[in-house]
Order: structure tokens, then C-alpha cells, then sequence
């Protein structure tokens, strides 16, 4: 029963966490008795830094760590996974929009030399996340190939986790990941309500992200 990481990046989501954690641990205990949460505060404003000190006390399994600037999810991302130490790690958004409850899917189809990419079933991407959909569409047309309805409930292994924290320059989880060269495989899940709060990404934001990416991505193919 080898451990297992989870890797969230926190960003004004106080409310959502103890759930979060309680989410993580009851889906993975038939998996494994070694789990590692990593919870990385993205220099929120709200009291989330002070609500992770409190849980880090009930739960010996938790991870926690404070950045002293707001960098974006990614970079936390990226920080996290350089103090993960599991052989399966996954990540995933805070606010349980990407619930726990489907660790199964992803599991039993985990394999060591694969990048297993979450991708929100059509039932759950028409009426919600109308900014991210956009930018997938977007960036799916200009680099072309399909990348609609990606999410960064990711799975991978240790083997790819060593490649990742390799990488100097940090752009978008999943496009970081791709970069690497193994083999990317999809499962599909339901996009669920967030548990608290709203989303960060505005439309001007994701659409300058999808820009960002394609120029990265055409240099990386010069």
C-alpha cells in the first residue's frame, strides 16, 4: 500500500477546506493507509493560512505551506509538488469542484509511464465554467488539437513528478505536464458544485493564459 499525494493550491477557500481534507482522506483509505495532503496557500486574503494551521493539528497527514506572495495556482502547484513524496500523486482544485469521490476513476487506470488528464463530461460543462470552456476552445483552435473540457484533476507518478520539478519555467499545469513527453490518457468526471466561493480566472485572464501558452508552446516547437 504505497502512499499517496494530494496536491491542492489554496487561494481564499477558509470554508472549503476541512471538507476538502475529509473528502481526500475517506476516498483514499481503501487505496492505502499512507496518504500525503499538501496544501499550498497562494497568499490568500482571506483567513485560509490560519484555518490550515488549525486542521494541520487534527490531521497528521496534512502538509502545509504559506507563500509569501500571491504567485498563481500553477507556481503553487509546482512548490507543492517539490515537497510531495508519493508514488501516486494527484492534483486538484480546492473548492471540490474536482471531488475526491472520483479518485477511483482515476486510479484504476493509472499507469506508472502515463499522465492521466481529468476531463469534465459534457453534463457538467454546459452550464458551468463558461470562462474555462472558452479558453479551451480557444486554445484548442490555435494549437490545433483537442483540449476541450480540461481540468487539473491530474493523476501521475513519481516517475513523471521527478521530470515536472525538473522544469525551470512554470506556465499551466497541464501544459507543463504535456511538454514532457509521456503518454497522456483521459478519464471523464462530473464537474461538481464549488463548495464555497467563486472563481478567480475572469475571461481577460484565461484568454491572455491560452496566448500565453500558444507562444510558449511554438517556441518549444522551434
Amino acid at each position: 500500500m504505497k502512499k499517496i499525494s494530494v496536491i491542492s493550491a489554496v487561494y481564499n477557500a477558509e470554508e472549503c477546506l476541512e471538507e476538502l481534507i475529509k473528502q481526500i482522506k475517506f476516498n483514499l483509505k481503501k487505496y492505502t493507509k499512507q496518504i500525503e495532503i499538501i496544501l499550498v496557500n497562494d497568499y490568500s486574503t482571506d483567513n485560509s493560512w490560519l484555518r490550515m494551521l488549525r486542521l494541520k493539528k487534527k490531521n497528521k497527514c496534512l502538509k502545509i505551506y504559506n507563500l509569501k506572495k500571491n504567485f498563481g495556482q500553477h507556481y503553487a502547484f509546482r512548490y507543492g509538488a517539490k515537497k510531495a513524496t508519493g508514488e501516486k500523486i494527484f492534483f486538484l482544485d480546492c473548492d471540490l469542484e474536482h471531488h475526491p469521490r472520483f479518485f477511483s476513476k482515476f486510479l484504476n487506470n493509472y499507469n506508472p509511464n502515463n499522465i492521466i488528464v481529468g476531463k469534465y463530461d459534457l453534463s457538467s460543462t454546459i452550464n458551468k465554467g463558461l470562462a474555462s470552456n472558452i479558453f479551451w476552445l480557444l486554445y484548442s483552435l490555435l494549437t490545433f488539437k483537442n483540449h476541450l473540457f480540461i481540468s487539473n484533476y491530474i493523476l501521475i507518478s513519481k516517475v513523471v513528478l521527478k521530470k515536472l520539478v525538473q522544469k525551470k519555467k512554470i506556465t499551466y499545469l497541464y501544459q507543463d505536464l504535456i511538454s514532457l513527453n509521456f503518454d497522456v490518457s483521459s478519464v471523464s468526471f462530473k464537474r461538481m458544485k464549488r463548495f464555497k466561493g467563486t472563481s478567480s480566472y475572469t475571461y481577460l485572464k484565461l484568454i491572455k493564459l491560452a496566448f500565453a501558452l500558444i507562444k510558449n508552446r511554438i517556441n518549444l516547437l522551434q
